[in-house]
């Protein structure tokens, strides 16, 4: 298991603020479909991205098993 620490916490932000396609693939503009325009990624894909962003290299972190987005 992982124990959630401040750390995580703020690398969990600092994760979300500094990469812009993550941060507009989860809090996507207002209107309709916004994070699947153009071709876009579903939001399953930017939290896979954040649990790489935190997880790599963690003994038990995603370990490159991606969840399935259906």
């Amino acid at each position: 298991t992982v124990s959630w620490t401040d750390t995580l916490t703020w690398s969990l932000v600092s994760a979300v603020t500094s990469d812009d396609a993550i941060q507009k693939g989860l809090y996507p503009e207002p209107g309709a479909n916004a994070s699947t325009k153009n071709g876009g990624a579903k939001k399953t894909e930017h939290h896979w991205a954040l649990c790489k962003v935190l997880f790599d290299g963690h003994e038990d972190g995603c370990k490159d098993q991606k969840p399935n987005a259906d």
